[in-house]
């Protein structure tokens, strides 16, 4: 079990992650727990996005219309 700290040290690279990504017009259309990967280092943890085979390259005027990701991942409301 990870403490509060510690798992917002984590969304927080994931986040700065996926703003990387978005910059440079990638967006990813099914990221879910299991596309997160954590190296083993107990002193420099490092999570890493893997399962770029649903990720598509988009200008900033793109527009997508294709439904991607596992329902068992969507909120309530989006369902």
């Amino acid at each position: 079990m990870f403490r509060e700290p510690f798992s917002r040290s984590i969304a927080i690279q994931i986040g700065h992650a996926l703003e990387y990504l978005h910059e440079n017009g990638i967006i990813m259309r099914n990221l879910d727990s299991t596309g997160i990967l954590m190296n083993d280092d107990a002193m420099n943890v490092m999570p890493m996005i893997s399962r770029f085979d649903r990720a598509k390259v988009m200008g900033f005027d793109d527009k997508t219309s294709e439904v991607y990701g596992d329902v068992r991942f969507r909120a309530p409301e989006v369902i």
